[in-house]
């Protein structure tokens, strides 16, 4: 299974739920640039009072990305409010709900069970006390899933986030332990990862740095698991010539790897504009080796048999 290029998009941010001709104005604007870049995905990212409350316009938004030729990531995402969600009772049976409702739906190629899981006040304490137990409700969700639908592809999201693999051996001691642990969860399933500037190492943060986001992708990748890199950006704070050049060596890694990745589009700290990402991605390897315009091919490193059966299963999207 492979997944694609995309962007990334936090659902009704800067908008009034109930505006809901702004909504959708707002991601007809958003849209049309993903066009243009020739993406393919979009991570729609939703919180449990959007299910519940604003599924009607939810709908219109999933049905304006479709008419775009693009699928849908659902990405239950950790807003205000979630503290002690995570992992709990009510989280599994969430995505029950929302497997039940979608099932069988092809514009949705993938659920993301939670965004960023290493915020430490989201966790239910019953059952996630430490980093590893991070691992144990995933598993626990998607095998709730897939008694539903035991063909979705899942996405653990961001369980890393670089922070917490200091060194190398983050690498060789506790989570060498999960990967072999689930190894089972391989096949149609994804490890979510996430950076932002700087680029380099800062002398007091020693687990920040994108060679540590790259290093983990390879290890990941080099265990036989999926990798995407879900999230990255610019960043307030940092100029513009540092913010283009991290998303520049994101992207280049990226495509150099056949791994997919959604660029995030976001405001306040992590700005963006259209302007930056243009250029970026046309300075990018991206553009030189014809992603614009082409099938942009699902794409998340995996063995050549796995893409196989990916295309076998026809979850491509694209020109």
């Amino acid at each position: 299974m492979n997944l694609i290029y995309g962007t990334g998009e936090v659902f009704f941010q800067g908008k009034n739920v109930n505006d809901s001709v702004g909504v959708l104005a707002e991601w007809e604007n958003t849209l049309t640039k993903m066009a243009k870049w020739k993406f393919n995905t979009i991570r729609v990212a939703v919180n449990p009072s959007i299910l519940d409350n604003y599924g009607v316009l939810l709908m219109q938004v999933m049905n304006k990305i479709v008419t775009h030729d693009m699928k849908i990531i659902i990405d239950l995402h950790n807003f205000t409010g979630d503290d002690q969600y995570f992992g709990s009772p009510q989280w599994i049976q969430r995505w029950q709900q929302i497997t039940t409702t979608y099932k069988g739906n092809p514009n949705i190629v993938a659920f993301e069970l939670f965004n960023e899981p290493f915020i430490t006040s989201t966790w239910y304490p019953d059952l996630v006390k430490d980093w590893p137990d991070i691992f144990k409700v995933y598993a626990l969700c998607t095998d709730a899933i897939r008694t539903i639908d035991p063909s979705r592809t899942i996405i653990w999201g961001d369980p890393l986030q670089s922070n917490i693999l200091p060194s190398d051996n983050g690498f060789l001691g506790w989570f060498g332990h999960v990967i072999e642990t689930y190894a089972g969860y391989a096949d149609n399933m994804y490890f979510a990862f996430h950076a932002y500037p700087p680029i380099l190492t800062p002398p007091d943060k020693p687990w920040q740095g994108l060679h540590w986001t790259f290093k983990a992708i390879d290890y990941v990748t080099s265990k036989g698991f999926n990798a995407w890199f879900g999230e990255f950006g610019p960043l307030a704070g940092f100029s513009d010539i540092e913010n283009r050049s991290f998303v520049l060596q994101c992207i280049n890694y990226c495509v150099n790897k056949n791994i997919g990745f959604a660029l995030w589009e976001y405001r306040v700290d992590h700005y963006t504009t259209t302007g930056l990402y243009d250029d970026v991605l046309t300075l990018s390897i991206y553009e030189r080796r014809g992603s614009f315009g082409r099938r942009v091919f699902l794409r998340h490193h995996r063995s050549h048999g796995s893409r196989d059966k990916y295309m076998r299963h026809t979850l491509y999207v694209g020109n």
